[in-house]
């Protein structure tokens, strides 16, 4: 019995068969059986196959097997499945359930149906190729090692077969674009059989540069209606080639007989000539065959064969004879003049296609095709200037060569012609012109009135300098403005992180913000905020980067959701307000980010080489979730926020108009300044007409050159009008009125640390490489008791998933062995590791920029040493297996997961999570069954960035309580001994699901991989995400949202329910009309404004707004630049939803009240956290809403055994509305009808509910 199998995935839970009847190849899927052996890898299969795989043999007349041979089957049981008697079993690949749902629509259907997935279904007819399908399932798989660099046309040709098939083109696409690559010198040149197979490639792979060349090809050089060879190919795309064909060879064909008649009807030199003329063509036509005229649909004619012979007809000429003999007037008689004008316009637009085609054909809806629809530019421009400017930047000349040096270093790269899309090409950003001005909202007033006295007295110099960073590692700081020494403003200190001064000394590193989530404690998430603030303030930071409320974790392996707050966006919203509130007190300015839609690490940034993805929301989608933090952000007065690297619905979130200009500062009302992140600027005039208001780190495309799209440029295009003053204006206006806003005008320090070296002394702009030097560190201590409060929030956020037994809280006598490497230190040394590039010891943080150097660290190994006489510690990932525990024995395991930032690959995951997928890094699951296989007695310690895989062990006998630490910071010991040995009683609850199996989440939230070409991220999921997704799907998770036990046990009462405010009106009243806000002139400063200064030591590549002729800079007209598509300098209505800070103030009306009563009743002190979910009525308001929905929580104080506290939490008006897309505001149900309120302590231990209009209740 042969039961070999081909592995692409070692974990793979199902086979793939392939079978063939001879005549066609078909598949089906059944079942795994671990006890089937596989005989070959897929790389050593690939050997033979690579460059010339060879067409699987059909085999006819083959007996088929034995029904007991099929796999799925136990050996003696008959299969229930059996092999058609007329089929062969060609191949049994082992591949993931989990991978093929997720990046192929045809397995998704299958899969989730038991009676398909039993059904062979045919391949397409064409396909033969087995080599094809391991590359595909490879590729789908995301084993990239696997995948072979070039393959044969043919094989490319069978692999689109494929992708089309299976519906799998976002994986497919960057592997074609590489193939393709390969293979140019293969292209056909000239029409050959070869031609349909490459046209077929094109039009599956949407590889708009090849479609373009290979379709010219056809229409060219074709000799009548292409043959399809039996591939899929749209009959109109085929019958619009020929179209095209016959459309030039019939202007050619009628052009020419149309003149030769002229000639005899009218005349062209005289009789005599004209009649020698013509007969002689005729002559020379008629071995062509183009005499008589060839009649559509022109079979057997080609354009370039028509061409060809036109061009080798000897053009007649009368003779001296004729002329002077017979009395003709000299003058011109050749026939050809108007044919051969023809004849060049025919070779001009003969050409290939474009996708445009498409869009007036009856394939939109059923090919949707690439094309980049943006309100921004998506052509990089190389700088601010105007086309029209007589001075150009130089950036333009560098890139190509720069491009060349990348692409030599990354030669799995190379910059795509044109971008490529899935089929899926409705995402589009709507152009939202002109950027609108700050300083309306009262609450800004006074600031912006002192912004506008300093600003209308400034040089152009001078504001440009405040808009733009002078460049990568030219200061202390992550990014620095210019300055305008003259009013007081110095360079502008922008730094991380949003848990601490990164690569600073003597700071404090809080827990990140999913720690602080888990706590569930506004007082901790404010008071951290406080002491951010101090930190900054202290270290002489203006601008602290944080805090981060995307990532939401729609993505569970996303790299950088454990800097957010958790998997919702009320819990979001209230840590992100909370924070800005708190550092801001302290004069820092915070910097909310990322706005919006990052929610992977991978190819997120765009650059000379590669484009970022755009992350495809609806318009609800994007009210109700991912803004749904941000507009709190704003209504806490956040100063500064910072745009996303990515792409957002195809336009590039830095210049995204529809989000900066309509969304954020007309919508919500944000009077701040809108920064970019690092390098994420990609375009100068486009990004400044979107709304962008600062440029970090100032750099061009390149760092480190000089260059900048904005500096000298942006002074550039003020000169040349290509950007508006008024602009240029506001942007200023908004960075100066922040900083008075903040009163940073008053004693703020000055930057007196070097995030670039830790020595006292050394070079003031390291990014010159020749540079002065001078005291960079004067290592200022601004830690001050701020340790206090990283304690507390890495204890309180301690989440007790299980206690069996009680086995919690243990004694200090209790013989405990300690297992892990987590428990203890980083082998090579605190902070070894750049930005906590590694996972070695117990996990604090994850990596990336939103870190920072720990102070100190408590190990848990040092902390239960020094609290237990009886611990023994075994710091390895690799159980002894000597060891012989007692009975009395307890084991404490620890493991973790880790996640960070894309700039940094640890252990082979590029930030998100893509090798050790959910589960426990460092074989954590195998150390926890190990020590369940020979302790009875097992507790889970877990550091984590996110949701983590228990299944393997959370079921064993042994395991009787499991902790999730989360992220401690440096507090990392001894917050968790308070909690092992029971000091206090756990109080954190999970802030996000935990679920059975990683297929649980919607298949739209994997992660996008593909080396080249946009990745096309489609939120197909909407409103759906984290454990809104489980209650719409009906999916029992492992733990829910906001799961966390504790030592004692706590009573809720019935709870309460109070209208506050009347809800008379689906939407809210009128919005507040907008307040003045400043003005100055718009005329054109004076060139001289931005010429260098006389005797001006310079600093190389440092970025200056200075010009180096400013007076040969002209005023160009307007309409000669070309300015984005809808770009207007006439304001918008504004928009009903807006008003203020936030948007409507009127969405922030209490509409109701809930109370409850909590009690202890239980034997031990505790806090306890009630969670408040709206239960919307979706049959009132007419669309789908999650059936649950947190708004709102309060953390009780410590309860002692049988103490009460009443808590109270308010619902805005905003906390009941769902998103009108159609009227653009936010919708009621009226009086609040339907609307219900539940209470408890998770989303899974719900106490209580109140109905709007129909009392309350308890559970």
């Amino acid at each position: 019995m042969d039961l070999n199998y081909t592995t692409i995935d070692a974990r793979g839970d199902m086979l793939l068969v392939v079978e063939t009847d001879g005549e066609q190849m078909y598949t089906r899927l059944t079942r795994f059986n671990p006890t089937h052996r596989t005989t070959r890898s897929v790389p050593t299969y690939f050997q033979g196959i690579v460059d010339t795989i060879s067409k699987f043999p059909r085999r006819s007349s083959a007996p088929a097997p034995p029904e007991h041979e099929l796999i799925g089957s136990n050996p003696g049981q008959q299969a229930t499945n059996s092999v058609s008697q007329n089929r062969t079993v060609q191949a049994r690949i082992r591949v993931s359930s989990d991978q093929l749902a997720h990046t192929c629509p045809y397995f998704q259907v299958k899969i989730n149906s038991e009676d398909k997935i039993k059904e062979a279904d045919a391949l397409p007819p064409r396909f033969n190729n087995l080599g094809a399908l391991l590359v595909l399932l490879n590729a789908v798989h995301g084993r990239a090692p696997n995948v072979p660099r070039h393959v044969t046309p043919d094989t490319l040709c069978m692999i689109a077969l494929l992708t089309e098939h299976f519906g799998c083109y976002n994986n497919m696409m960057a592997y074609s674009e590489t193939w393709v690559i390969n293979m140019s010198e293969s292209i056909p040149k000239a029409y050959d059989s070869d031609v349909v197979k490459w046209i077929y490639i094109a039009w599956v792979f949407r590889h708009r540069s090849l479609f373009w060349h290979i379709t010219r090809v056809a229409i060219r050089g074709s000799t009548g209606e292409i043959l399809k060879q039996g591939l899929p190919i749209p009959d109109l795309l085929v019958e619009h080639i020929d179209s095209l064909r016959q459309k030039h060879v019939d202007a050619l064909v009628i052009s020419l007989y149309q003149r030769m008649e002229s000639i005899l009807e009218e005349g062209g030199c005289c009789a005599a000539c004209d009649a020698m003329v013509v007969g002689q063509l005729m002559t020379e036509m008629k071995p062509k065959d183009l005499f008589p005229p060839p009649e559509a649909p022109y079979e057997g004619w080609s354009i370039d064969y028509l061409l060809r012979i036109l061009s080798d007809v000897a053009e007649p000429q009368c003779t001296r004879l004729f002329h002077e003999d017979l009395g003709c007037p000299r003058g011109p008689c050749a026939l050809f003049p108007e044919t051969s004008d023809l004849m060049k316009q025919v070779d001009v637009e003969a050409t290939g296609l474009d996708y445009d085609w498409v869009k007036g054909t009856e394939l939109v809806g059923v090919y949707l095709l690439p094309g980049i629809r943006t309100d921004g530019i998506r052509v990089r421009p190389s700088s601010c200037t105007s086309t029209s400017s007589h001075a150009q930047s130089t950036m333009g000349a560098k890139s190509p060569l720069y491009l060349a040096l990348l692409a030599g270093i990354i030669p799995w790269s190379t910059a795509s012609s044109a971008p490529l899309h899935t089929r899926d090409d409705d995402a589009f950003s709507p152009p939202y012109y002109p950027a609108p001005n700050g300083g309306w909202l009262p609450d800004w007033a006074s600031a912006y009135e002192k912004a506008q006295k300093v600003v209308s007295n400034m040089t152009l110099a001078e504001k440009v300098n405040l808009t733009t960073g002078t460049g990568m590692f030219m200061g202390p700081c992550a990014g620095q403005t210019g300055s305008a020494l003259r009013f007081g403003i110095p360079n502008l200190c922008l730094h991380d992180s949003p848990l601490g001064i990164r690569n600073s000394d003597h700071n404090t590193a809080f827990p990140p913000g999913v720690t602080v989530g888990a706590t569930f404690d506004k007082e901790l998430m404010y008071q951290r905020g406080v002491e951010l603030g101090e930190e900054a303030r202290g270290k002489g930071v203006n601008v602290l980067l944080g805090p981060v409320v995307g990532p939401t974790f729609r993505k569970p392996r996303g790299g950088r959701n454990w800097e957010g707050f958790g998997a919702d966006p009320s819990l979001q919203a209230i840590g992100g307000a909370l924070t800005i509130q708190g550092m801001q007190s302290t004069g820092a300015i915070a910097s909310l980010k990322h706005f919006i839609g990052n929610e992977q690490e991978m190819h997120r940034m765009s650059s000379v080489i590669t484009q970022g993805y755009s992350s495809n929301i609806d318009d609800r989608t994007l009210h109700e979730l991912y803004l749904w933090p941000f507009a709190e952000g704003v209504r806490a007065g956040t100063g500064s926020v910072m745009m996303a690297y990515n792409d957002v619905n195809r336009s590039a979130c830095s210049q995204n108009s529809m989000l900066i200009n309509g969304i954020l500062k007309d919508e919500l009302g944000f009077q701040g300044f809108v920064v970019t992140d690092w390098l994420a600027q990609l375009g100068g005039v486009s990004s400044a007409l979107a709304g962008l208001d600062m440029s970090m780190p100032g750099d061009g495309s390149i760092p480190l050159l000089g260059d900048s799209y904005w500096g000298s440029e942006l002074s550039r295009s003020i000169l040349n009008g290509t950007v508006p003053v008024e602009r240029l204006n506001d942007m200023v206006t908004r960075i100066v009125a922040t900083w008075y806003k903040m009163g940073q005008d008053e004693d703020y320090p000055l930057p007196n640390f070097s995030s670039n070296t830790l020595d006292e002394t050394g070079p003031l702009y390291p990014g010159a490489l020749f540079s002065p030097s001078g005291v960079v560190n004067q290592y200022v201590n601004v830690q001050g008791n701020h340790n206090i409060t990283a304690h507390a929030i890495a204890r309180d956020a301690i989440t007790l998933l299980k206690n069996e037994n009680n086995t919690l809280p243990l004694t200090t006598s209790d013989s405990l062995k300690i297992f892990g490497t987590d428990a203890g230190p980083n082998s090579n040394g605190l902070n070894s590791c750049t930005d906590q590039g590694c996972d070695n010891g117990v996990l604090t943080m994850g990596w990336g920029s939103g870190t920072s150097r720990l102070p100190y660290l408590v190990t848990p190994q040092q902390a239960i040493a020094n609290l237990s006489s009886s611990a023994e510690f075994y710091i390895t990932d690799s159980f002894p297996s000597s060891l012989k525990p007692n009975a009395s024995d307890i084991a404490l395991v620890f493991i973790n997961a880790d996640s960070g930032e894309n700039y940094i690959t640890v252990e082979n995951n590029p930030g998100d999570r893509t090798t050790a997928d959910l589960y426990a890094w460092h074989n954590g699951d195998d150390l926890v069954k190990a020590a369940a296989d020979v302790f009875s007695t097992v507790i889970v310690i877990v550091h984590t960035v996110g949701p983590i895989l228990l299944e393997n062990w959370i079921d064993l006998d042994p395991v009787k309580a499991v902790l999730i630490a989360h992220l401690p910071g440096q507090e990392a010991g001894y917050s968790l001994t308070d909690i092992l040995f029971g000091s206090s009683s756990p109080s954190g609850h999970l802030p996000y699901t935990i679920p059975y199996k990683e297929s649980d989440y919607p298949s739209s939230v994997g992660l996008l991989d593909q080396a080249f070409g946009q990745i096309q991220d489609d939120f197909t999921e909407g409103l759906y995400i984290d454990y809104r997704h489980f209650l719409q799907a009906n999916i029992t998770p492992r733990y829910p949202f906001g799961h966390g036990l504790s030592y004692t046990t706590f009573t809720y009462s019935t709870p309460s329910l109070t209208t506050v405010t009347e809800l008379d009106t689906a939407y809210p009243p009128a919005r507040p009309t907008k307040g003045p806000t400043p003005s100055y002139s718009t005329a054109i400063p004076n060139p001289s404004e931005v010429a260098w200064p006389s005797s001006f030591s310079r600093i190389w590549r440092y970025l200056y707004p200075y010009l180096d002729n400013p007076q040969s800079v002209t005023n160009s007209s307007s309409s000669s630049y070309p300015y984005p598509s809808g770009y207007s300098t006439t304001p918008k209505p504004a928009p009903r939803a807006g008003g203020g800070a936030g948007g409507n103030p009127a969405l922030w009306d209490v509409a109701f009240a809930v109370e409850v009563t909590i009690k202890n009743s239980g034997n031990y002190s505790g806090r306890a956290v009630a969670q408040l979910y709206v239960e919307l009525p979706t049959d009132t308001l007419g669309v789908d809403a999650p059936s649950r929905q947190l708004r709102q929580f309060e953390k009780t104080g410590i309860l002692k055994p049988g103490e009460s506290e009443t808590v109270a939490m308010n619902v805005t008006r905003k906390d009941v509305s769902i998103w009108d897309v159609e009227v653009q505001d936010w919708r009621v149900p009226v009086g609040g009808e339907g609307v219900r309120f539940w209470v408890g302590e998770s989303l899974g231990d719900l106490r209580g509910n109140c109905l709007v209009g129909g009392g309350c209740e308890g559970v």
